[in-house]
């Protein structure tokens, strides 16, 4: 079966782990609103007003913080090209012909290598690739974290060239031997 389209995303892990984090922390603020306002009967009161409105703009600036960061970014890769897709900002669409240069990266983490597939415009430099961590993703760099499923999905849908550079590139990835390291 062809596909028409992959979608991506850039860290599902830390979008999820960030969304739960703030329901526990709106939850918490909630909590706290009712317990010291007496079941929001006391909400008026002049003090605890000011007090309790500078933390929710407190506890709701987290969301914002991690939606402006990022986190829930995903990409969609089509025949035609790779559309970047992030909540509150206008989607931007780039052609393969843009991405030149396909890399194998890695950092280290607990001593297990976490490998990423890299389509850049640029050759990127030996620091970068062996720290990808430390790299900042822009229109010019495309990381996504390797998995059997992501490169098998990224090589049904991106064109030849590209497929045969991530093919050379990810021959020699050992199978993954521990749960948490990959």
């Amino acid at each position: 079966m062809q596909q028409n389209k992959v979608v991506i995303y850039y860290n599902k892990t830390l979008f999820i782990s960030t969304m739960v984090w703030c329901a526990i922390l709106i939850s918490a603020y909630s909590a706290m609103l009712f317990s010291c306002t007496n079941g929001f009967r006391e909400f008026l009161n002049k003090d605890v007003f000011f007090i309790l409105l500078f933390f929710f703009f407190i506890v709701l600036s987290f969301p914002i913080l991690f939606l402006y960061t990022g986190c829930n970014a995903h990409m969609v890769f089509t025949r035609d090209g790779v559309e970047f897709r992030q909540i509150f900002r206008k989607k931007e669409v780039h052609t393969y012909k843009e991405y030149a240069y396909v890399n194998k990266a890695l950092y280290m983490n607990w001593g297990c290598p976490v490998y990423y597939m890299v389509l850049s415009n640029r050759r990127l430099r030996d620091a970068e690739i062996c720290q990808i961590n430390n790299v900042r993703v822009g229109p010019g760099m495309i990381k996504i974290r390797y998995n059997k499923k992501n490169y098998e999905r990224l090589l049904s849908i991106v064109p030849s060239r590209i497929a045969l550079s991530l093919q050379a590139q990810f021959k020699d990835i050992p199978p993954k031997r521990f749960n948490f390291c990959l």
